[in-house]
């Protein structure tokens, strides 16, 4: 497809598939594609995946103005030594499985091709192919997430020399909360460092539809969401069940596909047609990660859809000051489900707070304002 030349371009290169967004992470990209579009940008898509099916890449038009995918070689495509040795595991592993040679060449070609006015890599396993980009060009790293932080016993922890060495490869440092911001600009201070989070519609209240007892909890399936689950039933659900025998546990998205349990007030459900009656129906939202960087998105989304929610310290991390119920204590954590499941008036309050807060904080021309900024100096 031609790029229409009455639009800037903007090249996003990505593991991620934004159409049908389901995980935390794709509807981020999601978002923020979509702003782009709003904003008048013609968005390019550059895919690290092979021969996307005709069904598929017909979905991806629906999100993007073009869609870019892999030569079959990339199968067996190994990353060259400057960018990963086998003696660095992680960037062996996990580097060279998402940024290979051909991904790396295919940038390279469409740069050329489309010129765009902005390269942006989602996360900084992409960073490799901001190397095949000339100098003049912005280049951006989409980061989600800042994996030096991570404990180094976790499979994605970064050392945080190759964090650098690959953050060096853009002009423009994109974090997700406003406290891995400050800890990329110790990190890599040559550079320049934006915030830029998730944008959401903010829901009005619906009260009235609140099912008695409900007790949400949305998740994909990455460790940190099936740990928290783990430990808050195993922990403070029987507490909650103890406390209130009108509660009920529904459980969406993928993380309940790692579960399993006879308990009658748990309900497992998976993939659901629509989120908004569940958060609709939902008397309290819950987010027990206790592990984890980067943002939380299902506390966001929570807060917009007006919903009282009860968190760990870790799930709200990156939030200033959410109207949020915060424990890490589990018997604590099962008291706060508790006492607003049980005290409309209490919970009503929180919907409230919610509601406000998250008109304040989360709408596109917040959070995308630096990055505005950014791309409109370089028009």
């Amino acid at each position: 497809m031609d790029a229409d030349v009455s639009r800037e371009t903007v090249l996003i290169i990505s593991h991620i598939n934004p159409a049908n967004p389901t995980a935390g992470n794709e509807r981020r990209l999601f978002n923020l594609i979509r702003w782009l579009r709003g904003e008048g940008y013609r968005v390019e898509l550059l895919l690290n995946l092979v021969d996307i099916p005709y069904a598929a890449r017909q979905k991806l038009h629906e999100v993007v103005d073009a869609v870019h995918s892999l030569p079959s070689s990339s199968f067996v495509d190994i990353l060259s030594d400057r960018f990963c040795g086998k003696s660095n595991v992680w960037k062996h592993q996990i580097v060279n499985r998402l940024s290979p040679p051909s991904l790396m060449q295919s940038t390279a070609k469409v740069v050329n091709n489309v010129k765009p006015a902005a390269v942006i890599s989602e996360y900084i396993f992409a960073a490799p192919c901001l190397a095949a980009v000339p100098g003049d060009f912005l280049k951006l790293i989409d980061t989600h997430d800042m994996y030096s932080r991570r404990a180094p016993g976790d499979p994605y922890y970064c050392q945080p020399e190759l964090e650098r060495e690959l953050l060096l490869l853009a002009d423009i440092v994109i974090a997700i909360q406003r406290d891995e911001a400050a800890e990329f600009a110790r990190l890599v201070p040559e550079r320049t460092v934006i915030t830029a989070g998730i944008d959401y519609d903010v829901e009005t209240r619906r009260s009235s539809e609140v099912e008695s007892g409900s007790i949400l909890l949305v998740g994909s399936d990455n460790n940190a969401n099936i740990d928290g689950f783990h430990h808050f039933f195993s922990f403070a659900w029987s507490r909650i069940r103890a406390l209130c025998p009108s509660a009920q546990l529904r459980v969406i998205g993928k993380i309940g596909n790692n579960f399993s349990c006879a308990d009658d007030r748990v309900k497992l459900y998976g993939w659901v047609e629509s989120l908004d009656e569940e958060y609709a129906r939902a008397a309290v939202v819950i987010n027990p990660t206790f592990y984890g960087t980067g943002l939380k998105i299902k506390t966001v989304e929570a807060l917009c859809k007006g919903k009282a929610v009860v968190a760990t310290s870790n799930s709200v991390e990156g939030l200033e000051a959410p109207p949020c119920r915060i424990e890490d204590d589990w018997n604590k954590f099962a008291e706060a489900v508790v006492d607003l499941v049980s005290n409309p008036e209490k919970r009503r309050a929180y919907e409230a707070a919610a509601y406000s807060y998250a008109s304040q904080n989360f709408s596109s021309q917040q959070v995308y304002a630096e990055l505005s900024s950014v791309l409109r100096r370089n028009r």
